[in-house]
């Protein structure tokens, strides 16, 4: 007896881990589109039709919307996912995801699918053995290419359950609160996966596990084999669904009178105690298969479409608003809203808060404010399924009327020349960017500026000023020159009444800035206004002639002393007398 307990233990740890050899009837075919398929070409050819089930086994939360099941299905899970069996009951048919998806896509044409089932996964080895790492990876690789996953399937763990039904003497408690624990790490990933932007973008099913064996008791106890525990971890599953808002599908109350058409275990073990014998029967290990049959996975595929909800509508799960986020006063600015998915069903309504100008009820709105100010907008969008939100602030700027430059309109090579632009009205929103060209030598992107110069001649300054609501512009001229720093007058300094005497102003420096005008004082005969004057003084005396040098930028002032001499008198003729020499 205590031989037929232990091979009936080891039997049951068995049953989910099948090994990796197990030999399949038929393999599936490739799929170009999706390399990992969970729905080979031809299904069992005789699909079951679904044992009638009670509504009681759909556990949705109060308020529970679908979202699906968008542009991929994913599945997740151990061998009910992978539709593995014991070696002698290999039907070479798939697990349930492929029934499901089967149904799916009658409604929903252009669904794919993925499946990442493991044989033998665990709660514990789902996190650390890659399933949930890859499962996250695929649903943002997904969205990376706008695609959704709108479902995802989750059957874990049963195999959890397998070392206490193995060995009476494991911990079963400490197990338990293993498989609470992972469970609600495994969802709060898969949840953080299937949000964006704080918008759950799918729905996650999970189910709960059938018992392969009610009311088997342990030959020697007396004590049931899964009457106790199967119920144990369908309650974890239970409390974590009610936690995270999640649907279940009851698996146990669906399969609950049918084991026999459902399931590979065979219903003479209640009668024929040999059967639990691996020694003394040599179907053992099919004999106590508690895996599905294909009416088994057929059941399971239709308690989750149902759960689905999925009638061939879509749900909104998401609603963007587009447009600027800055604008100005007394300007219409259109906003439009963005559904998610694009082909979810219609029609849908939008409301926009406060209410539009123009567009109310559409997915494009046109506001006008008449003040300056952060604004907000809301637009609530529904269709038969979901009601979606969205909020979009704005700044409404008073745009700048005019800028003007102000600053030196001439100024010296060797300067720093100053300008301000100034703005109006001076209640323009801030901030206000400045741009000036050419680049200044300090104070780009500012209202106050320094320039200085290579090189004489005109320049022309632009200034460019920006707020949310507009632009406005403004150019100076300014000439570039260089001053006069003196100016000396060459010439005699000595001339006599009557005579012409020519002077020259020389300006310094020589690179001065032309044209240079020159007026000399006072006025003289000829040559005001030039470089070079002549005086002619008809008295004699000193003089000082001043000379004052100009050009764009300054006046310079130079003097010359010269003293005027009078013309010198005749000599009266000398008469020289020669004595008179006689002979």
């Amino acid at each position: 007896m205590q031989k037929i307990v232990l091979t009936l233990f080891a039997l049951l740890g068995l049953l989910l881990i099948v090994p990796a050899t197990a030999a399949r009837a038929e393999e599936p075919l490739a799929n170009p589109v999706n390399p990992n398929p969970v729905n080979p070409v031809n299904l069992h050819p005789l699909r079951p039709l679904p044992v009638r089930v009670s509504s009681d086994i759909y556990g949705l939360p109060p308020g529970y919307v679908p979202l699906g099941p968008g542009d991929c299905y994913l599945a997740l899970g151990d061998s009910l996912v992978t539709g593995t069996e014991a070696d002698a009951n290999n039907d070479g048919q798939p697990g349930y995801p492929a029934w499901l998806y089967e149904g799916l896509q009658a409604q929903y044409p252009d669904l794919s699918d993925h499946n990442l089932g493991k044989d033998g996964e665990t709660s514990s080895s789902m996190i650390s053995g890659g399933q949930l790492t890859q499962a996250e990876a695929f649903i943002a690789s997904q969205r990376d290419t706008g695609q959704r996953v709108g479902l995802l399937t989750l059957s874990i763990g049963g195999n959890d359950m397998v070392p206490i039904l193995r060995d009476p003497s494991v911990d079963g408690e400490a197990i338990l609160e293993t498989f609470r624990a992972n469970l609600d790490t495994i969802l709060t990933r898969l949840l953080v996966a299937m949000t964006t932007d704080g918008l759950r973008q799918g729905d996650i099913l999970l189910m709960n596990y059938y018992n392969p064996y009610p009311g088997l008791n342990n030959p020697l106890t007396g004590e049931p084999v899964s009457d106790t525990w199967v119920p144990r971890f369908n309650a974890i599953i239970a409390e974590a669904a009610t936690a995270y808002g999640l649907p279940v599908a009851g698996m146990v109350e669906a399969f609950s009178g049918n084991e026999g058409e459902l399931l590979y275990v065979n219903q003479d073990i209640y009668t024929n105690p040999y059967l639990l014998s691996e020694a003394l029967n040599p179907n053992f290990e099919g004999d106590l298969d508690y895996h599905p049959r294909p009416a088994g996975h057929a059941l399971m595929a239709a308690v989750f479409q149902t759960l689905s909800r999925y009638d061939g509508t879509i749900a909104l799960v998401g609603v963007t608003i587009g447009g600027k986020t800055t604008g100005p006063v007394d300007t219409p600015i259109s906003f439009d809203a963005t559904i998610q998915p694009a082909t979810a069903t219609t029609p849908i309504s939008y409301t926009w808060s406060p209410t539009p100008q123009s567009g109310q009820g559409t997915a494009h709105a046109t506001y006008t404010w008449a003040a300056s100010g952060p604004q907000t907008i809301t637009v609530v969008a529904s269709n038969v399924l979901h009601t979606v939100t969205d909020t979009h602030t704005l700044l409404v700027a008073e745009a700048p009327a005019g800028v003007e430059i102000q600053g030196p309109w001439v100024d010296d090579l060797t300067a720093t020349s100053p300008f301000t632009a100034t703005i109006r009205p001076s209640t323009a929103t801030a901030p206000i960017s400045y741009t000036w060209s050419p680049p200044p030598a300090s104070g780009q992107g500012t209202a106050h500026v320094s320039y200085t110069w290579a090189s004489t001649g005109p320049q022309t300054l632009t200034v460019v000023a920006s707020n949310s609501g507009g632009t406005v512009t403004d150019t100076h001229p300014i000439v570039i020159a260089v001053a006069p720093t003196g100016v000396v007058i060459s010439g005699p300094e000595q001339a006599t009444v009557h005579t012409s005497t020519p002077l020259t102003a020389t300006v310094q420096p020589a690179t001065a800035t032309m044209p240079i005008s020159y007026t000399w004082s006072p006025t003289p005969q000829s040559g005001q206004g030039t470089e070079h004057a002549t005086y002619t003084w008809a008295a004699s005396g000193p003089q000082t002639i001043t000379i004052e040098a100009s050009n764009i930028l300054g006046t310079v002032t130079g003097t010359h002393p010269i003293t005027i001499m009078d013309e010198p008198e005749a000599e009266e003729p000398t008469n020289v007398f020669l004595p008179l020499l006689c002979r």
